[in-house]
């Protein structure tokens, strides 16, 4: 497996799956269970923009407000 290190992403050899999740503010998000590792990667991120987390996003861009 020559897949690249995320954080909050890692291999569940059990199920042979992803699990992502992100812990901010004493809490912990879980992001489920993935086949693909960019899917997790993305299903956390998501999870980061959804919540409003003060954390950096890996692989979404975020996107900027704009003033009406």
């Amino acid at each position: 497996m020559a897949e690249k290190n995320y954080t909050g992403v890692r291999w569940i050899s059990e199920t042979q799956k992803w699990q992502s999740s992100v812990r901010a503010n004493g809490t912990t998000y879980n992001c489920g269970m993935h086949l693909e590792q960019l899917n997790a990667v993305r299903a956390r991120d998501t999870k980061i923009i959804e919540k409003g987390l003060k954390k950096p996003l890996q692989i979404l861009k975020p996107v900027k407000k704009v003033k009406s």
